[in-house]
């Protein structure tokens, strides 16, 4: 496990993690290199898009290809049924909205708990979509 916290994180119930992290840290070896300045560009577009550290996403992708002893017939496979479920949330979505439109074109008066349940399940399909396409690059990435 990779720990990457704050060094002023500290926190009366997480000072434990803290220390070890900090530990954790120190006790890991460093690895200079030179990398060309658009890899390093990508590499840090792609920490901030994964809201990553540049260390953490470099190790991240680094175990990823060591890790992935899969064929590209299966990586493909995967993606494939991902991208069939990104479809899904994203229709569901559009359906939702759409749905909600017509409530408000009829002015039929709205509950609170109804628009807080709509608001709810927007934001759980806009995170489902935003953890699938997350997941389709981590898969394009290795190929």
């Amino acid at each position: 496990m990779y720990c990457y916290e704050p060094a002023g994180f500290i926190a009366s119930r997480k000072k434990w993690v803290h220390l070890w992290c900090m530990k954790q840290r120190h006790d890991e070896p460093q690895f200079k290199f030179r990398i060309p300045s658009e890899l390093k560009e990508a590499l840090e577009l792609a920490a901030q898009t994964n809201n990553r550290t540049l260390t953490s996403e470099i190790i991240h992708r680094l175990e990823k290809s060591f890790s992935s002893n899969q064929s590209p017939w299966i990586a493909q496979t995967q993606k494939d049924a991902l991208e069939f479920q990104l479809f899904q949330v994203q229709s569901k979505l559009k359906w939702l909205s759409q749905k909600w439109n017509e409530r408000l074109d009829t002015k039929k008066p709205l509950g609170n708990l109804e628009s807080i349940m709509y608001e709810s399940d927007i934001s759980a399909l806009e995170d489902s979509i935003l953890f699938l396409k997350n997941k389709i690059s981590e898969i394009d990435s290795i190929k």
